[in-house]
């Protein structure tokens, strides 16, 4: 066997086995993960906010993120959660509790309104 292929099939089983150990190390961290305290502690905190989200959605169905923030601050610092406005957004995008922005326009097909009225530029 010429030494260029052998030096190649060498360099490719360094390579190969570089990435088994790799992956193996990524996949014995991210095994840890979850069983720490502080990841169960945050789910714990996430659920505890999101339950009190739905209790006052109940009264305010379209309360949006940035009020609900001032809404909560008393219940966070009575649970000892920290949590600011952008990880609020990140937890309720992420479980689809955004509220949905409405039209800021209106738009109507009577032309006896009192909205404005644009002129008709397209002729037969």
């Amino acid at each position: 066997m010429p030494d260029h292929l052998a030096n190649e099939i060498q360099r490719k089983k360094k390579s190969f086995q570089n990435k088994v150990v790799v992956s193996s190390v990524r996949d014995f961290k991210t095994s840890l993960l979850p069983t720490s305290n502080s990841f169960k502690k945050k789910d714990h905190d996430n659920q505890l906010v999101l339950e009190e989200v739905a209790r006052i959605r109940k009264l305010m169905p379209f309360a949006g993120t940035r009020k609900l923030i001032n809404y909560l601050k008393l219940f966070l610092t009575q649970n000892n959660i920290k949590m600011g406005r952008d990880a609020l957004f990140n937890l309720l995008r992420n479980r689809g509790l955004l509220i949905r922005k409405t039209k800021q326009f209106h738009i109507t097909t009577d032309s006896k309104h009192s909205f404005r009225k644009s002129p008709i530029y397209l002729k037969t």
